[in-house]
This record gives structure tokens, sequence and C-alpha cells, in this order.
């Protein structure tokens, strides 16, 4: 039901069955994950974080850490965004999201990066 409201862009139904989902299972990986996503998907960042960082502990895919590196860009942390974008560069597969990364890493280094 989560899903179905997520692609319908039901964002509230979508994070009600989410949010239940890791309260019954803590430990499935795929929870964290659509929750995670979720959050980035709607701004909101700062619950985005720890969700994110709880899908990475379960061995969700290196894309997360380029949303990690994102949602701390975001919030202000530039340092650890940039952190984040490096480590995804190293593990990430997708071109798109490493060229992303890329630019976001200059930026943040020639003080134009771009929120």
């Amino acid at each position: 039901e989560g899903n179905i409201a997520y692609v319908q862009y039901d964002h509230q139904t979508a994070l009600d069955n989410f949010s239940l989902c890791v309260t019954r299972r803590p430990a499935d990986p795929r929870a964290w994950l659509n929750l995670s996503q979720l959050y980035f998907v709607i701004k909101d960042y700062e619950n985005a974080i720890p969700a994110l960082q709880k899908a990475v502990n379960f061995g969700g895919p290196p894309r997360l850490l380029y949303l990690l590196g994102v949602s701390h860009i975001h919030l202000g942390l530039k340092q650890k965004g940039g952190e984040y974008l490096r480590k995804h560069q190293k593990l990430g597969r997708d071109p798109e999201e490493l060229q992303r990364g890329q630019q976001i890493l200059r930026g943040l280094f020639t003080g134009q990066d771009k929120k």
C-alpha cells in the first residue's frame, strides 16, 4: 500500500505506511530504504538522514550515500555532505549521480554550491 501511494504522489499515506513498516520490522532493510527515499523526495532532510543511515547500515545501495551527502548539504552541513559524496564516488555506479556528486563537490570548494 505504501509503494502504491508513493507512485501516486500520496506522500502522507506512503509516509504513514512506511513508518508503520519500520516500526513493525525494524531490521528490514527494504523498509528503511523506502522510508529514507520518501523523506528525501519530500525534502524532509532532518528525518531523511537518520533513515538513510539506517538503510546504509543494513547494506543499502551506494545511491544512499549520494542521498546522504545531498541531504547534509541541504541542511548546511557541507563538510559532512562532501564526505558522503566522496564515499559515493568510490562506490556508486550511476553515471548521472556521479556527475552530479562531482558538481556538488566542486561547488563546495569553489563556493558555488547550490541548494
